[in-house]
């Protein structure tokens, strides 16, 4: 299971989403099973999400969009999509051998939590990708933290990076 906020298809999209569209089709190629867990920033994505649906398949990978109002009332505050995240892999209802989460917004916080109390995933290998966490992007930029869901965020990315059972890396600088 590949879970992300970027998909390169699907705007907008940077480096991440690049990233886990080769990863999810290079895996599908190899045999894999893939499911592409989509979670967008932005709300218009997830409609534009929904077209692609058959495109993912075409490619042996299954497209899932997360129901936020299923769990959480106003599901844009990132705590809330962890763990919208979190519910929506118990639901899909299979083990998966490997999750893969990216470190930007800390998207992997409550699935690993649940790992790490022992609640769930036991079995499951969690990686997480480097990108650029919030605190590195706002150091290299020579600014500050200027918001307290930036806070949040940076705890939540550094809880994700701590806890990933294998962490992966773009560059040594980044590691």
């Amino acid at each position: 299971l590949l879970v992300t906020e970027e998909i390169s298809i699907i705007p907008p999209s940077g480096g991440i989403g690049a990233a886990f569209l080769e990863l999810a089709q290079a895996l599908a190629r190899a045999g894999h099973a893939v499911d592409l867990l989509f979670v967008p920033a932005h709300h218009h994505a997830l409609e534009n999400a929904k077209s692609k649906i058959v495109y993912f398949a075409d490619q042996g990978i299954r497209l899932i969009t997360p129901e936020f109002e299923k769990y959480v009332h106003d599901g844009n505050d990132y705590s809330k999509k962890t763990y919208t995240i979190y519910r929506t892999i118990q639901d899909i209802g299979l083990r998966y051998d490997t999750i893969h989460f990216h470190d930007f917004k800390g998207l992997g916080f409550a699935t690993q939590a649940a790992k790490r109390c022992g609640l769930d995933f036991q079995d499951t290998t969690i990686v997480v990708q480097l990108h650029g966490a919030t605190a590195w992007t706002i150091d290299v930029n020579n600014t500050l933290f200027t918001h307290p869901d930036q806070l949040r965020l940076d705890f939540m990315e550094r809880c994700s990076i701590e806890w990933a059972d294998q962490l992966v890396s773009p560059s040594r600088y980044m590691l």
